[in-house]
């Protein structure tokens, strides 16, 4: 049996290698949260070992931010610092790969004047608008990942003792990733396999609209002609393999910018910057979100809702088998990586360009006139369960059964 050191030690190797799969020579660019440091300092060795040219490490404090969105005057947040801009800019120039580090902690802004935190998110996001294409469009290699702490571990266990609820973390978490698996990188590449063979055979479909049907939600979904499936592992503009999230269940592509039509709640929390929106429900017209409700936190979601022109649309539309074995865990993590991948999810905000046919070569305006969505923002958030079912028709008018009672049937 691994100890917990050895499925660390797998986990890093597999962000590296899998994730990321840096190349001999290249930069590595992590954002790490502070509680992260141990696990952090573990993949930046393994980074150096198989040939890192350098590792930046970004460290993020939450009791920080909390100090600058409590304590900073408004105009101060409106303004993104120039050489912060310039840094990863730089790091685009040259290359290099980026991973995020997380520990999620849905309190971490809990508080926090909503208006403040749209105006510090809507800064940042405006001024790193150039990174971001980096990423939506895979021009970089990039991989999103998290890792447990006594401050998660008691949020999504707040019965168990704090040392019995983080061992309990662990162990679901480096599972979920298959860092319990002796053969690690194998057990991916089977995986991954799984994933593109799914993609395939929607992709072959060349499906128009899906419809989505349960208690929970009623909504029709266009796709643009030239929609493609995306899932497991994908290339960056250099034709390097990477994943850009581990763990990673889901199959996605992007709904047609005007073509969503319905309604839908959630059917899990959505962690937005640091607080939970919870008990939601959205109705769109023609691709928008023309009317809402919210229990919790509605100021933060109409504030995200309301963050650009784009940001009233979906960018991405993932679908997640109900026995995924995150899922399967029973566990709500209040982390949108995990979630995301225990349930069918919608994003708000911007597409991915490369779901849509050359749309890494388009220009924003070519990318709308092509069916995709532009916006500053792209925030998950989950409508899966085990009554949904997906019907799908094509472009040749054929209609094709996708998900019953929450499972794939294709």
């Amino acid at each position: 049996m691994l100890s917990l050191n050895d499925k660390l030690i797998n986990y890093a190797k597999l962000i590296v290698n899998n994730g990321i799969n840096l190349q001999d020579g290249q930069t590595l660019y992590i954002n790490s949260t502070i509680e992260c440091e141990d696990f952090t300092s573990i993949v930046v060795e393994e980074a150096y070992k198989i040939g890192a040219k350098y590792v930046h490490v970004n460290w993020i404090s939450n009791k920080c931010k909390r100090a600058r969105y409590i304590y900073s005057k408004k105009e101060y947040l409106e303004e993104y610092p120039k050489f912060l801009v310039d840094c990863i800019n730089g790091a685009d120039e040259i290359n290099a790969a980026y991973l995020s580090i997380t520990v999620p902690n849905p309190d971490a802004l809990k508080g926090i004047d909503s208006e403040r935190l749209s105006i510090e998110s809507k800064a940042s996001n405006l001024a790193l608008k150039k990174h971001s294409k980096f990423i939506l469009n895979s021009i970089a290699s990039w991989c999103v990942v998290n890792v447990p702490s006594p401050t998660w571990a008691s949020k999504v266990f707040p019965n168990l003792p704090i040392d019995e609820a983080l061992n309990k973390l662990y162990d679901i978490v480096l599972s979920a990733v298959r860092a319990d698996n002796d053969n690690a990188v194998e057990a991916w590449k089977i995986h991954t396999n799984t994933l593109l063979n799914r993609t395939t055979k929607l992709n072959n479909l060349k499906i128009k609209t899906m419809y989505y049907k349960s208690p929970t939600i009623d909504l029709s979904v266009d796709l643009p002609e030239g929609a493609i499936w995306q899932g497991g592992s994908e290339k960056n503009a250099q034709g390097i393999e990477f994943i850009a999230n581990i763990p990673t269940e889901e199959i996605f592509t992007t709904p047609y910018r005007t073509g969503v039509n319905g309604w839908l709640k959630n059917t899990k929390p959505f962690n937005y910057r640091g607080s939970l929106i919870e008990n939601f429900t959205l109705h769109f017209k023609d691709g928008k979100v023309v009317d809402f409700t919210c229990e919790d936190n509605y100021d933060l979601l109409k504030r995200l809702i309301e963050t650009d022109e784009g940001s009233s649309y979906l960018g991405e539309i993932a679908l997640v088998p109900n026995s995924s074995p995150i899922n399967q865990s029973g566990v709500i993590f209040n982390s949108t990586l995990f979630d995301e991948n225990a349930s069918c999810h919608f994003a708000f905000g911007s597409c991915y360009a490369t779901t849509i046919k050359n749309g890494e070569n388009m220009t924003d305006e070519e990318l709308k006139n092509a069916g995709g969505n532009v916006s500053l923002v792209h925030e998950d958030f989950m409508v899966g369960s085990e009554d949904l079912n997906i019907t799908a028709e094509t472009f040749e008018g054929k209609i094709v059964e996708i998900f019953k009672d929450g499972e794939f049937v294709i």
